[in-house]
């Protein structure tokens, strides 16, 4: 239980710093190491596509429930996030 607790924050985390960064790549093109200020969005939308994004981990984790490590969970949940 706890376990699903920690792997479904991180997913939450790891999806807002992703999308943001390519929301920057995106607005800004080559010139985003120029303006990484305080430009990261964080509103609703966001929010709630990190927990579309956690909802889609979680199930993974539940197809491969007992085959893997805990380890080898946040290694998929971290690719999982970006692709």
């Amino acid at each position: 239980m706890a376990f699903n607790m920690l792997l479904a924050m991180f997913a939450l985390q790891w999806d807002i710093v992703v999308e943001s960064f390519i929301n920057l790549i995106y607005t800004y093109g080559a010139n985003v190491g120029s303006v990484m200020g305080n430009q990261w969005l964080l509103d609703i939308t966001t929010m709630i596509k990190a927990d579309f994004a956690a909802a889609a981990v979680l199930i993974s984790m539940g197809g491969v429930l007992g085959k893997l490590t805990h380890s080898q969970m946040l290694f998929m949940a971290f690719w999982e996030v970006i692709f």
